[in-house]
């Protein structure tokens, strides 16, 4: 019974010794600092939310200033050059203000690439009324019959 008594001894010491869990107490009775975070979190999970949005924003308005100064692009390039998660995530990032710059980067090449007399800023604001026959325009001007 010893030989029983002295192996659970040892694997109490070895659970003691190796954590699986989120956070430990230490002999000082305090917890870890992950532990301290977690309660941070679930009592103010308004104002957690809030840094995590404010981090996001400041992100965007970032990459919004680094767009800004890019060039047009070559005429090789048929819209404004911006990867799809780069979109998405500058779209949700500023709550839908990053695609009207978007489009009004867009309309400004085509102005530039046409030559033609549009308003890019207006027609990048009120793009449900200009997108979706320009689009049309371009789908059936590139089909070749």
């Amino acid at each position: 019974m010893k030989c029983l008594e002295d192996y659970i001894a040892a694997l109490d010491r070895v659970d003691d010794e190796i954590d699986f869990y989120l956070y430990k107490y230490y002999a000082s009775g305090s917890p870890s600092s992950t532990r301290a975070v977690l309660t941070w979190v679930q009592t103010n999970p308004i104002l957690f939310v809030m840094i995590i949005l404010a981090i996001v924003l400041v992100y965007c308005l970032i990459e919004w200033r680094i767009d800004i100064r890019k060039p047009v692009p070559a005429k090789t390039s048929f819209y404004y050059p911006v990867s799809m998660a780069k979109l998405f995530m500058l779209t949700i990032g500023t709550l839908g203000f990053y695609q009207i710059f978007w489009f009004y980067r867009n309309w400004k090449y085509i102005r530039q690439r046409d030559d033609s007399a549009i308003m890019p800023f207006r027609r990048a604001v009120f793009i449900p009324i200009w997108y979706i026959p320009h689009r049309i325009v371009s789908i059936i001007s590139m089909r070749t019959w």
